[in-house]
């Protein structure tokens, strides 16, 4: 028996649909359920609350606050995502000395685990012997002031993950 053109791209399709019913579909489903449950950490039973921890999610004041902080997190990590590698990209795509040597600089935040970058951006953010704290205190600024000050806390965050990506 011969298949079809119709029936040979169906079977295909079909690892790419049990993958992602597996590894997408069935997980996102599965968050969703526990989000409408209570979970005892102690026995690891679930009792059913329905949209409770919905309404008193919505019912925090600082929760638009939250939202916006995440969304101005996303949207500036994206952009300067985009912008950045694109920007080097470009680079090097040009022919220069030390082209190769850049390119094996830009491999190494992928090749640091999120754990050594956690250590590492420590050490440099730290307020009593952080390496900024050196860099910045001939000029007079205090660097620590932008872990503990929330308007500035972001900043340090959003660069460490563009480092990081």
């Amino acid at each position: 028996m011969r298949l079809t053109d119709s029936q040979f791209a169906f079977l295909l399709i079909v690892p790419l649909l049990v993958f992602a019913l597996a590894f997408v579909i069935y997980p996102i489903g599965y968050s969703l359920w526990l989000s409408f449950n209570e979970i005892d950490l102690a026995t690891n039973e679930l009792t059913f609350v329905g949209p409770k921890q919905y309404t008193e999610t919505f019912k925090d004041p600082g929760f638009l606050g939250y939202l916006f902080v995440s969304f101005r997190f996303t949207a500036e990590v994206v952009v300067f995502c985009i912008l950045l590698g694109l920007g080097m990209a470009l680079l090097l795509n040009e022919t220069f000395v030390g082209k190769s040597v850049l390119r094996v600089v830009t491999l190494i935040p992928w090749a640091v685990s999120e754990y050594a970058t956690a250590v590492i951006y420590k050490y440099i953010y730290n307020a009593d012997f952080g390496l900024l704290n050196y860099i910045f205190k001939p000029f007079g600024l205090k660097p620590s002031v932008m872990l503990i000050k929330p308007a500035l806390a972001l900043i340090p965050i959003i660069l460490v993950t563009l480092w990081k990506n």
